[in-house]
């Protein structure tokens, strides 16, 4: 009964841990300055994509001539037809670029603001753990000092006691200062905003993953990929219009003199000089693009593989110290065996050194997994 109930408390602990880290990411979406900057761009870059759209503005004329008389005209310039076709399809990408652009953003802040969230939750459960040990340091150093009062004990025993109660003083200094910077780090991310709210029920939860699949579902997902693909597109696109710059340009108006009526007139534009080389430009970026996703999706592969097989290590590492750890001296038994006089001063703490250390190890090793499982997933949020 009460390993079920120790199960249905973490089982409990771990989702309220998920309900606070879900939390706080939203928080840091909603408030991020940076995708705030984005979601203005990509507004400001689809409104010039509609502005290609648009003819050339009419052209007014007035013209006074001898004898009161005067000409008025009216003409309008116009793309051949078939540019604003292309045009209207560029838009529709740079819609999708815009929305790719955006979400390889997300993504980052996403992955930066689960690393750094793990690592407050390794920081808040290394602080509570060294003042735990702060304090049995000092009780120990009080043991000691007591001990020498009554010639139970020697001096080298009491600063043995002083050195390492300072040591793990100086720690938990480290430990807090390294808590302020990534709480500063939040802060940032979150628009200026501290995460005051949720910062005391962060702690370490489950790294377990199910890897199956999920290279595949990540290389499908991924907005950096996806991006490349629109570009590609607009690339191709560009080139057919850079093609159409070819094509005669058309004017149509009206203009009339004083004392005759209205007439029509229109002209058409040649394309001798303007548009050189920009085939060839356009060709250009289109193969660039080409060569430049195919260099993405490699790298991405590959960047998968190097988190996928990190995570497979780690996973190793973490449960062949786990269970190690139940094998370990405990702290009370090494007290004890010290207390009978069965080991020094020295190796006593020599001892509980090499204990704390691997109960840090595993930890850490716990946390590093947590932030490589959030590489590998936060394309899911």
């Amino acid at each position: 009964m009460n390993k079920i109930g120790i199960s249905l408390f973490i089982l409990g602990f771990n989702f309220l841990f998920a309900q606070s880290f879900d939390g706080m990411v939203g928080r840091i979406l909603e408030n991020n300055q940076e995708l705030k900057a984005i979601r203005s761009m990509n507004r400001l870059e689809v409104l010039q994509a509609k502005n290609e759209m648009l003819p050339e503005n009419p052209e007014l004329e007035h013209e006074f001539k001898e004898n009161n008389n005067y000409e008025i005209g009216v003409t309008q310039s116009f793309r051949f037809p078939t540019f604003y076709y292309h045009q209207y399809k560029n838009l529709q990408l740079t819609r999708a670029q815009q929305k790719a652009v955006f979400a390889a953003a997300r993504l980052r802040i996403l992955e930066e603001a689960g690393e750094y969230l793990h690592r407050l939750a390794y920081l808040n459960s290394q602080i509570t753990v060294q003042k735990e040990r702060l304090e049995k340091a000092s009780r120990l150093l009080r043991y000691f000092e007591k001990q020498l009062a009554q010639g139970e004990s020697t001096q080298l025993a009491v600063n043995e006691a002083k050195i390492y109660r300072i040591g793990y003083e100086n720690r938990l200094s480290d430990l807090l200062a390294q808590m302020n910077e990534v709480k500063h780090h939040l802060k940032v991310l979150n628009g200026g905003i501290s995460l005051s709210s949720g910062f005391q029920s962060m702690r370490s939860v489950s790294a377990e993953l199910d890897t199956s699949d999920l290279k595949a579902d990540y290389l499908i997902n991924n907005p950096a990929l996806a991006l490349e693909a629109v570009n590609q597109q607009i690339a191709a696109r560009n080139t057919k219009i850079a093609r159409q710059s070819w094509l005669p340009d058309f004017q149509i108006g009206v203009h009339r003199e004083k004392e005759t009526g209205p007439l029509l007139h229109y002209g058409i534009s040649l394309p001798l000089w303007k548009n050189k080389n920009k085939c060839d430009r356009a060709k250009a970026a289109r193969n660039y693009h080409e060569s430049n996703q195919l260099h993405i999706q490699q790298s991405i592969s590959s960047q998968i593989d190097r988190l996928l097989e990190e995570y497979r290590l780690l996973k190793i590492k973490y449960n062949t110290n786990l269970k190690l750890q139940q094998s370990l001296n405990s702290e009370e038994l090494l007290l004890k065996s010290m207390q009978l006089g069965e080991i020094s001063v020295i190796d006593y703490f020599t001892e509980l050194e090499k204990l704390y250390s691997f109960e840090d190890d595993l930890r850490k090793t716990k946390r590093d997994l947590q932030i490589v499982k959030v590489k590998l997933t936060s394309f899911r949020f």
